[in-house]
């Protein structure tokens, strides 16, 4: 039996493969309050209270960081953004323009008499263009938060940084609809905006590392470019052949990737293998994704980090013998020979929990403390 182990050095050795005394537990709670636009404020909320209370004491924790990505990976002073955010009716809304050399960038989310209207800020082609004529200098943030929160964290967990891949810049600034067709018409165009994010990104992540920021880092973009909605060999071209480079990166300062990657994924998933990555999340069993459980752990589940994959959604409307069921039942496929962090799907998205929501989460910790203790070590 492997002795007890600190929430840090469990999640590491599920990362790398090492011995476990039992799976680890993750809940997508960061412990330590950072800004954040996406979750509850599960810190202040009283619904959550129970909830988080029992994710800090039994659970492995990650603190996820989002570092800001500049202006599309530049940290030039010179670039002339303007943006204005603000919040009615609970809904947040935003406006941006950006005044590049060639023309301007605009970005709105606004409440109009006929409802609310969008644009993104890649509307054309030539958007790219005028992104690329922006004034460029490396991305260099500060990180001194981080540090802080590595201090408070201790042994209690790891420090994770949010890193957004090249494809990932273009997806959160462009319609579908309009990359996939410059996709099929313009793939060069394309290739080459993402080939100058990537070398921006290159220069950023190297400077994280060279601060020793990490250990673990969390890529998120691999989703937005997946079959079917492109084929393996563009998602290959678009996703693979950037984020192995700055997997490799990671890895000569010893710091691990988990690729972030909800959806199908069956077609692709020899790639991840490709890219060399530590850990997946949330490789989706059906209906939502079309890996199921035996498929993943067969194919890619000794060599990386199987992390997931109860649904964010059974949490919220199951029954907490449901959740017990799901629980076992993966654990049973995914915990032999360790690499595995049980682990959700998403969340914690509502600003409050109602009964039901509160009873799964609770439920899903016992199961997963009850059932993923390694009775030997592996």
């Amino acid at each position: 039996m492997t002795a007890s182990l600190t929430s840090a050095e469990r999640l590491e050795r599920a990362l790398r493969g090492g011995d476990l005394d039992r799976v680890p537990i993750w809940m997508l709670f960061n412990p330590i309050p950072q800004n954040n636009p996406w979750y509850a404020d599960f810190y202040n909320e009283p619904a959550y209270a129970t909830v988080f209370k029992r994710v800090l004491e039994e659970t492995d924790l990650f603190q996820r960081h989002w570092f800001s990505p500049g202006v599309f990976y530049s940290g030039s002073k010179e670039v002339p953004k303007m943006t204005q955010v603000w919040r009615e009716q609970g809904t947040r809304l935003f406006e941006t323009t950006i005044e590049s050399p060639v023309g301007t960038l605009n970005a709105y989310l606004r409440r109009t008499p006929n409802g609310v209207e969008s644009k993104n800020l890649i509307e054309s082609l030539d958007d790219l263009d005028r992104i690329l004529s922006l004034p460029y200098e490396p991305f260099e943030p500060d990180l001194s938060e981080f540090r802080a929160h590595r201090e408070q964290l201790g042994d209690r967990g790891l420090m994770m940084v949010n890193f957004c891949d090249p494809m990932s810049l273009l997806y959160f600034h462009c319609d579908t609809e309009n990359w996939l067709l410059w996709a099929a018409t313009d793939m060069d165009r394309i290739v080459g905006f993402l080939d100058v994010l990537h070398e921006r990104a290159y220069a950023h992540l190297r400077y994280l590392l060279e601060n020793d920021m990490g250990p673990v880092y969390f890529i998120v973009g691999s989703e937005f470019a997946e079959p079917p909605v492109v084929s393996p060999a563009m998602f290959r071209r678009l996703v693979v052949n950037y984020d192995k480079r700055l997997i490799q990166l990671m890895h000569e300062y010893d710091a691990l990737a988990i690729v972030h990657h909800h959806g199908p994924a069956l077609a692709i998933l020899d790639d991840f293998l490709h890219m060399g990555a530590d850990g997946i999340h949330p490789p989706e069993a059906p209906p939502v994704g079309d890996t199921p459980l035996e498929v993943a752990k067969a194919r890619i589940g000794q060599q990386i980090c199987l992390i997931g994959n109860i649904q964010f959604d059974s949490l919220a409307r199951d029954r907490p013998e449901n959740i017990d069921a799901a629980v076992r039942e993966l654990v049973s496929c995914w915990a032999p020979g360790g690499r595995f962090v049980l682990s959700l799907t998403a969340g914690p998205y509502p600003k409050k929990l109602n009964p039901c929501a509160i009873a799964n989460y609770l439920q899903f910790i016992e199961s997963g403390v009850k059932y993923g203790h390694y009775a030997r070590e592996v």
